[in-house]
């Protein structure tokens, strides 16, 4: 299945809201060594170890997708291209980033942030506050 981008803010942020709603939780990541905190092994990830994706992961075509952006802002992902010391391929993906959401990363920040830090049973007063301050249309979830 191939990955159309949304490409326009209202698209993004409806793609977003309609990823997270149908995910129903957040995006963590696995703990890999004995060593592992709980607080590291509840960080969010772009592409957690069960399929799920955040705000941003769910924006990212499986083949612009780097494990080197876990840990990292989506503007930092974005900014990657012109960080010296990453890979030539990490640059690559983070360009192609850089032309599909540029315009967007603000948005796409803001989801991240409330997807990273609050419960899921807080992200639709989230989505209606982003959306407010966005100047966006906000649909409420349909209850059934």
């Amino acid at each position: 299945m191939r990955f159309d981008p949304p490409r326009t803010e209202q698209a993004v942020f409806d793609h977003v809201v309609a990823h997270l709603r149908r995910q129903g939780r957040r995006a963590e990541r696995r703990p890999t060594e004995k060593n592992t905190t709980l607080k590291q092994m509840l960080d969010p990830a772009y592409l957690s170890y069960d399929g799920c994706k955040c705000a941003a992961g769910c924006l990212i075509p499986d083949e612009l997708y780097d494990v080197g952006f876990e840990g990292l802002s989506f503007a930092a992902v974005l900014g990657g291209y012109y960080n010296k010391t990453v890979s030539l391929e990490f640059k690559r993906k983070s360009a192609a980033l850089l032309e599909l959401y540029g315009a967007f990363v603000v948005l796409i920040g803001h989801l991240q942030r409330s997807h990273d830090t609050q419960h899921p049973s807080q992200w639709e007063r989230e989505f209606m506050r982003i959306a407010t301050q966005r100047s966006l249309k906000y649909t409420a979830q349909r209850s059934y």
